[in-house]
């Protein structure tokens, strides 16, 4: 049954190389009840009059143009021009695999979920460089149940293209891409977890992602941009105000802290230099008192609240273990808890 709509957003700026395979991959899906909301963000190129004639040859192509405004505001637009039921999202240098939308179709109706996300392939230039999954694709059972720190904890949470995403919980929640963040995509993500409740990954490797030269994802991958680290503390200032606007800072206390604290960790593992740490010090103090809540007790969260010297910092970080790091004192039975309302069957726990 194809009577449900699926709207596909691709935020397109100056990628004339690749938008053709982009589009023909999505054009040629066996699921064909579908839309593919281009938003043209300013390109110079001739990448807007490529998707002019392929919409002539296909009016499920849709082009809206704005001035360059980056992707967040290309994303919101795009959600805003989109009639489906469901949202998906693709990369303009990427492609869908030709029947990628049908099985994603199939897996969130079938098994009455609200979010499915599938494995990928990465590729480099011309050579593959490597598939997405590893650990993450060994965690999860076909079309079974995740577990919170699966999806909340590791990189799958923040990646928008393999995802199918309800409309009517996005439009319920006001989910949307924040202007000025980095990481907006991850909050988007974020945020639809916390409240969509039941999730299923699949392990078909359904969605293309090229990694290119001066691509996002190549320099994140090559610390070209530190600002990405940054955000990924910054986040937490919006993230914290839509716990709150929703009423969920309770229930999602201990998964906040738990986000906190692996999150800090990542960013000083990755950085190099005192001053790029001390930043992160700074920006750890500023966003952790704005929360509603206390870190626990000795955890790196708290450390950093006291007003540790940068030296005491790494001390601790080096001294104490991972479980201290992220629970500090309080319990593990008591400090892992299920952070969202079970339905029917799927289940997703908070647990390592």
């Amino acid at each position: 049954m194809q009577h449900d709509l699926i709207s596909i957003i691709l935020p397109v700026y100056n990628c004339e190389k690749y938008i053709s395979q982009t589009l023909e991959s999505l054009i040629n899906q066996t699921y064909g009840n579908l839309e593919v909301i281009c938003i043209n963000d300013g390109s110079t190129d001739s990448s807007p009059d490529i998707i002019r004639e392929f919409s002539k040859r296909d009016a499920r192509i849709k082009l809206f143009s704005q001035e360059n405004k980056g992707p967040a505001a290309s994303r919101n637009l795009g959600l805003e021009k989109s009639c489906g039921e469901y949202i998906m999202f693709c990369d303009s240098d990427d492609w869908y695999e030709i029947n990628m939308c049908e099985k994603m179709h199939s897996t969130i109706t079938r098994q009455n979920v609200n979010l499915v996300m599938c494995a990928a392939t990465f590729h480099y230039e011309k050579n593959i460089y490597r598939e997405y999954g590893g650990n993450y694709e060994e965690n999860i059972a076909p079309l079974g149940t995740f577990k919170a720190s699966d999806i909340l904890l590791k990189p799958s949470s923040a990646l928008l293209w393999h995802k199918i995403f309800k409309k009517s919980i996005i439009d319920k929640y006001n989910i949307i891409f924040p202007n000025g963040l980095e990481s907006d995509d991850t909050l988007f993500c974020y945020e639809y977890l916390c409240v969509c409740q039941t999730c299923c990954g699949i392990k078909d490797k359904l969605y293309n992602y090229r990694l290119r030269q001066n691509s996002i994802m190549d320099k994140y991958v090559k610390r070209q941009n530190i600002e990405v680290l940054y955000d990924r503390i910054r986040f937490f200032e919006y993230f914290n105000q839509f716990l709150k606007i929703n009423n969920l800072e309770n229930k999602l206390k201990n998964c906040y802290n738990y986000f906190f604290a692996k999150q800090f960790l990542i960013c000083y593992k990755t950085l190099e230099g005192d001053e790029e740490k001390e930043k992160l010090l700074e920006l750890t103090k500023k966003y952790a008192k704005n929360a509603g809540f206390a870190p626990s007790k000795n955890n790196i969260i708290s450390i950093v609240l006291s007003g540790a010297s940068l030296k005491k910092v790494e001390k601790y970080i080096k001294n104490a273990s991972e479980r201290k790091k992220i629970f500090g004192d309080n319990s593990l039975v008591e400090t892992i808890k299920r952070i969202f309302i079970s339905a029917k069957k799927y289940y997703t726990y908070y647990k390592i």
